[in-house]
């Protein structure tokens, strides 16, 4: 039962990285850098349970850096 739970846990906390990635994208794509990374700040716990959403987080993380530190 502990196993179930911890894996019903883990489908939610992918699906939840999924959306959070979607609206990110969003805003990317409306040049909203500065909105796009708080929201990844925002859910970056999801990075301790899902390995896929950290390598992503790192690497928009980094990209929307630059790009606020280009627009200033």
């Amino acid at each position: 039962m502990a196993n179930d739970n911890k894996n019903k846990q883990g489908v939610n906390m992918k699906n939840k990285a999924k959306q959070v990635l979607k609206q990110v994208r969003s805003l990317a794509k409306q040049n909203q850098f500065v909105s796009a990374k708080n929201l990844l700040n925002k859910h970056s716990h999801i990075c301790d349970v899902d390995s896929e959403f950290w390598n992503v987080y790192q690497g928009l993380g980094m990209l929307y850096a630059e790009k606020i530190k280009g627009d200033q």
